[in-house]
């Protein structure tokens, strides 16, 4: 799996040094963003599977620290990537459709990883809780659905 983790991160570094920096946009930035945004969420549902599989019974808080802060980070990238496709971006109408869910779905794993960050800061002895488990399992879930949903914008009649 790391393996996998690796060769998805090399891929998006390629992806972001081939892409120039936000000029002027058209079709073929666009195109290039949303394959970035692929690689992106892929990337993310790997870190949010990994956090998933953690055994409940052995909840280490600075391992899941450690993951919330990754998703974070990978749900911040796809935030500003998609805010600038939706404000610059030369989107078809049914990409302007799929890209708003992908921002949706953005904006509550946004909330989620919050919510688990606060719960998990506040109860680092005390972990199981049916809530922070929701929330991680509503990551997972979601960062499933988010890779769907980016894999879709790139086909052309989506």
């Amino acid at each position: 799996m790391d393996f996998k983790r690796n060769l998805l991160r090399f891929t998006l570094a390629a992806a972001v040094a081939a892409i120039p920096a936000f000029a002027a946009p058209g079709p073929m930035q666009t195109r290039n963003l949303l394959q970035k945004i692929n690689l992106q969420a892929q990337s993310t549902q790997l870190d949010a599977s990994r956090m998933y599989s953690y055994s409940w019974d052995q909840l280490d808080w600075m391992a899941q620290g450690l993951q919330l802060t990754t998703l974070k980070g990978d749900i911040n990238t796809l935030g500003r990537e998609v805010q600038w496709l939706q404000t610059e971006g030369a989107l078809t109408p049914d990409q302007q459709i799929m890209v708003g869910r992908i921002a949706r779905r953005i904006n509550l794993m946004a909330n989620q990883a919050q919510d688990a960050i606060l719960y998990g800061s506040t109860h680092r002895d005390v972990l199981w809780n049916a809530g922070y488990e929701n929330d991680v399992r509503l990551l997972y879930s979601n960062a499933t659905r988010l890779t769907h949903e980016a894999h879709r914008a790139l086909r052309p009649e989506a």
